[in-house]
């Protein structure tokens, strides 16, 4: 009998080694995901820095988030092999914070992330070659499109304070259905507007045209909509809209 256990060993070894974990499609990265390690280290946030973290939209191959301190946008192709991924085209924001050091190394994992796989339960990791560089924990949503829909007065433009007055009201209507409206003094405007967690993009911007003593407000939007690529919750509840370096261009209340 024992003649035949050592053959029958080797060709269960053979067929475990053959065994390999399939590759996770692009489409399992949907959603958001808290940054809990990097490069093997838990993530700690100090006092004055945010939870780092990464949303992905699988659809149009955006990826947004936050390093600790400055914001994280950028895109990535949905035409890689399953298991791969090129993050390389991720910028941030340009604020100095007291601490970079965990941004430096958040940033410099994405650079050099080439592929992700199943880490573990809710999780995911980011990795270069065979090394895992970030390790991601699915989190739930902080915003969605159902936190922009409804009716916002426009607060501010360009740090500049609006006071609506009985002849003109500035308000931003947002539908679930990706369209908005805005209601300026004078014109109009409207367009379509994509959003993903705490990105957002404004297209197609429609104006009535009527002439007006004073069009300033609608001139501001129309410049300032297309540089929008992110919004976050003030402390009093209002939104603000920022650009790529950071600076709030809108700011929208209820």
């Amino acid at each position: 009998m024992k003649k035949h256990i050592i053959p029958i060993m080797a060709a269960v070894l053979l067929m475990s080694g053959c065994t390999s974990v399939k590759p996770l499609a692009v489409t399992a990265l949907e959603g958001k995901w808290n940054i809990v390690s990097v490069d093997g280290k838990a993530v700690t946030p100090g006092a004055s820095e945010k939870a780092p973290y990464l949303a992905f939209d699988v659809v149009n191959g955006h990826v947004s988030g936050n390093a600790g301190c400055n914001s994280i946008t950028g895109t990535f192709p949905l035409n890689q092999p399953a298991g791969k991924i090129d993050l390389s085209r991720i910028g941030t924001t340009m604020m100095a914070c007291p601490d970079m050091t965990l941004e430096q190394s958040i940033t410099a994992a994405l650079a050099n992330t080439t592929g992700f796989s199943k880490a573990g339960n809710n999780e995911i990791a980011l990795t270069s070659g065979k090394k895992k560089v970030l390790v991601l924990r699915r989190t739930a949503p902080d915003f969605s499109i159902n936190t922009l829909a409804g009716k916002w007065n426009i607060a501010e433009l360009n740090d500049k304070p609006l006071k609506p007055t009985a002849d003109a009201v500035y308000t931003m209507t947002f539908d679930s259905s990706g369209k908005f409206f805005c209601e300026t003094g004078c014109n109009n405007l409207s367009g379509n507007f994509k959003t993903g967690y705490t990105d957002i993009r404004f297209g197609d911007v429609l104006s009535t045209r009527m002439s007006c003593p004073d069009m300033s407000v609608e001139q501001s939007l129309s410049q300032l909509l297309p540089q929008v690529v992110s919004y976050g919750r003030l402390a009093d509840n209002s939104l603000g809209f920022y650009d790529a370096q950071g600076n709030m261009l809108m700011r929208l209340s209820r």
